[in-house]
Formats: structure tokens, C-alpha cells, sequence
């Protein structure tokens, strides 16, 4: 139909040159439209092949990664059963390990209970120890407590004692000292005495010096007068 009418219009732009410039317009308008939707639609199906063709790729490709699925399915089940036979695996060391956890928490309370009762015994062992080391100290400081007594008593007895031993020798002391004092006054006394005696002699032989001396002088004065008037 698009082919007729360009038909006619050409041979109607030959046969019209007055009117062929507005159909000749027209017409190359419309053969332009054709021009392009012919244009159009080659591209669509050159493009749609590409499309087809990539459709399969994706297709096969699509089935590769089905079949590489179904690998990867077989690959996960089977890492599946080793993952639930390292579970079971785990779980049976688990309670194992639980079982030695029991026995030694078992183990560890019998320790336990027997260092509390070595323990206890210490103590009382100790307590008891302590007890006799009280007792002996309290026996200790009851001899200690007599012998000070005892000792303080002598002590006082010898201070008594001492005390009248003192007196008594205090008394001859004083006696000699008094003795000793009258002495010592009677002896001053004769010394005074004596020295009163001394006294009056050592006077008296001063006169008796004296007079002779005068004398003496007296008779060289009258020698030498005696002498002087001879010459």
C-alpha cells in the first residue's frame, strides 16, 4: 500500500509539475516515515536476534549454574552430615569432659573435706596446747608470785635486821664522836693553856732581852765615851 502511493505520487508530481512540489513533500515525508520505521523495525530484529541468542547464553548459563547448584546441594549435604558427625563428635567430648569435670569436683570435695577436718584437728591440737601453755603459765606465775613473797619477807627481815644493827652502831658512832669531841675540846683547852704559858715566858724573856740589850748598848756607849775622852 506504502509502495502504491509512492507510485502515484511520483508519477503525479511528473504529470503535475504545479502541485507535485506539495505532494512531492508530502510524499517525502511519508517515504521518510516509511524510510524509518522500516529502519526501526530491521534494528529491532537485528537487536531481538542478539537478544534471542543471549537468551539461550542465559538459558545455558542458567542451567550451568542449576547443575553447578545441584553440585554445590550434594557438596553442602555432605558437609552437613560431617558437620553432624563432628557434632556428635563434640558432644561426646563434651560429656566426656563434663564426666572428668564431675569426678574432679568430686575429687576436689573429698580434698576439701579432708584438709577441713585436718584442719579441725590442728585446731583443737592447738586449742589444747594452748590451754596447757595457759595453765602452766598460770602455775608458773603462781611459784613466780610465792618466791617474790618469800623474797620480799627475807628482804624486809634483812631490813629489819640491818636497820637495828644500824641503830645500834648509829649509837656507837655517836658515842666515839662524842668521845672524840670531848677529847678534842679538853686538848683544845690545854692547848690554850699552854699557849697562855708560852705567852707570858716568850714576855717575859722579851723583858729580860731587852734589858740585857739596853745594857749591852749602855755599856759600849759608855766604852766608847770612855775610849774618846783617853785619846
Amino acid at each position: 500500500m506504502k509502495k502504491s502511493t509512492l507510485v502515484l505520487a511520483i508519477a503525479s508530481v511528473l504529470a503535475l509539475p504545479s502541485a507535485a512540489q506539495s505532494i512531492n513533500a508530502d510524499a517525502e515525508a511519508e517515504a521518510r516515515v516509511d524510510a524509518n520505521a522500516q529502519m526501526q523495525t530491521s534494528s529491532a530484529r537485528e537487536a531481538s536476534e542478539p537478544a534471542g541468542e543471549q537468551v539461550q547464553q542465559n538459558g545455558s548459563s542458567a542451567n550451568a549454574r542449576g547443575n553447578a547448584g545441584g553440585s554445590g546441594a550434594v557438596s553442602l549435604q555432605r558437609e552437613k552430615s560431617s558437620t553432624q558427625g563432628e557434632s556428635a563428635e563434640t558432644e561426646t567430648e563434651v560429656a566426656d569432659t563434663g564426666d572428668s569435670i564431675n569426678d574432679g569436683s568430686e575429687a576436689g570435695l573429698s580434698t576439701a573435706a579432708s584438709a577441713r577436718d585436718e584442719a579441725e584437728s590442728r585446731v583443737e591440737q592447738g586449742q589444747g596446747v594452748a590451754e596447757a601453755a595457759v595453765q602452766s603459765g598460770v602455775d608458773t606465775a603462781s611459784e613466780v608470785r610465792t618466791q617474790t613473797e618469800s623474797q620480799a619477807a627475807s628482804a624486809v627481815e634483812s631490813a629489819s635486821v640491818a636497820a637495828a644493827a644500824g641503830a645500834d652502831v648509829a649509837a656507837e658512832v655517836s658515842q666515839t664522836v662524842s668521845n672524840e669531841v670531848s677529847n678534842s675540846v679538853s686538848a683544845a683547852a690545854a692547848t690554850a693553856v699552854d699557849a697562855d704559858v708560852a705567852q707570858q715566858v716568850s714576855a717575859a724573856v722579851a723583858d729580860q732581852v731587852a734589858t740585857e740589850a739596853a745594857g749591852a748598848v749602855e755599856a759600849s756607849v759608855n766604852q766608847a765615851l770612855d775610849a774618846s775622852i783617853s785619846r
